[in-house]
């Protein structure tokens, strides 16, 4: 077998590029097809970085096979071939040559304005996006790329049978041209490839589909009546009116709530669009100040929905059982340096964790910004604890900037 095509056959280097993209694009239309029904955490990132790993290879090798036809002569069509059928072959090909271009490029493209996180060819390096994140093009991309693929499908699917048919009906040498010397291994490792795909991917997504939710604890007639008893004897307890610092009401539209988050090393910002705070402060009497904070955790806002979608499940905030993040303050300490920290307890999900805010304070009258500074621990909430949550960051830095007006 030569490595360059002559008039009869195609060289081993053209078999060899046809056959690898036929597998490759088995493997991708399988991949494709049963990642979507994945539960969206990160045991499901995992095969979306493979489909676009396998996708990049296939453009890789569109580019490489195109390249090499500029040097390698083409066999010349079977003498009992027509006219007619060999334009049609030649329109096919160029057809298929196309949509392999165009098929993985869309793809880059919508995972590019999709900005979800950075892409990478198997873990090896880093591949640039082809344009800035733009949510307003995702849908537009995303169909697109679909589209593409089911041409290219039915594209492949044509001239597949058309070669069958020269095969088996015409008995002809266009197909046998093309494969190897030992011809039916390529069809038999695709066939096994494609089965291997179709029994393996309904176990995976089994595997990855969220687990049951659990039924919230019932209160025992025992534990209503000694959460009863508590809150009156608290209440019996509480001063009629405790002194408090000066109370602050929060401009809910120049206020924000942001935090950034990392996934395979590459960073992402966030905020949460709609939280509530009774902010009572002043730096003359600490001991009277409080921060009262409720956050709703549906309000995470990234600029991907595929991510957003992911922290509201499950895995992340589980916001059908737990909607509300609640921060509450301790106690306020001042540092030789005039700088102020906040020791308080914030609680997500069913967990309560210290924490500890850096603030700054700004008064000018009746007007004030508060800005706060901490860094969470996202597995003291059980936020992503599973093996699967290794490559996102463990730290989370928060920052409130906080525009008061005094009551």
């Amino acid at each position: 077998m030569t490595l360059k095509s002559d008039v009869k056959s195609w060289g081993s280097l053209a078999k060899f590029f046809h056959w690898a993209v036929v597998l490759l694009i088995l493997a991708e239309g399988a991949l494709g097809l049963s990642m979507v029904k994945l539960h969206k955490g990160p045991g499901a990132f995992v095969y979306y970085d493979l489909h676009k790993s396998i996708g990049i290879t296939i453009l890789a090798l569109a580019v490489l096979r195109l390249t090499w036809r500029a040097f390698d002569p083409r066999p010349q069509a079977v003498p009992t071939m027509p006219a007619w059928q060999e334009l049609a072959a030649r329109a096919g090909h160029a057809l298929l040559y196309g949509l392999l271009f165009l098929v993985p490029l869309s793809g880059w493209w919508f995972d590019s304005v999709e900005g979800l996180r950075p892409m990478s060819w198997f873990g090896l390096f880093e591949v640039p996006h082809l344009v800035a994140a733009d949510p307003n093009l995702k849908h537009l991309a995303h169909e697109i790329h679909e589209t593409l693929f089911w041409v290219l499908v039915a594209v492949a699917a044509g001239h597949a049978a058309a070669a069958l048919v020269h095969h088996f009906f015409n008995k002809d040498a266009t197909l046998t041209r093309m494969l190897p010397r030992h011809g039916r291994a390529p069809l038999g490792a695709a066939l096994v490839l494609l089965i291997a795909a179709l029994i393996v991917a309904p176990p995976v997504t089994r595997a990855l589909n969220p687990r049951a939710p659990r039924a919230p604890a019932e209160s025992t007639p025992a534990s209503a009546a000694a959460a009863a008893t508590a809150a009156a004897t608290t209440a019996a307890a509480a001063p009629a009116s405790a002194p408090q610092a000066r109370a602050w009401s929060v401009d809910a539209a120049q206020s924000t709530l942001g935090f950034k988050g990392t996934y395979q090393g590459g960073g992402f910002d966030g905020a949460f669009k709609r939280f509530d705070a009774a902010i009572a402060y002043d730096e003359a009497d600490l001991a009277h100040s409080k921060f009262d904070v409720t956050v709703d955790l549906a309000s995470a806002d990234t600029g991907a929905s595929e991510r957003d979608d992911t922290l509201k499940g499950d895995d992340f905030f589980a916001t059908s059982k737990f909607p509300k993040a609640h921060f509450v303050t301790e106690s306020f300490e001042k540092a030789a340096d005039g700088s102020v920290s906040v020791h308080g307890s914030l609680t997500i999900r069913d967990k309560t964790a210290p924490v500890v805010l850096a603030v700054k304070f700004a008064a000018a009258g009746d007007k004030a910004t508060l800005d706060v500074d901490t860094v969470l621990k996202r597995a003291d909430y059980g936020l992503g604890a599973g093996k699967d949550w290794t490559d996102v960051g463990a730290d989370v830095p928060v920052h409130g900037h906080l525009v008061l007006s005094a009551k």
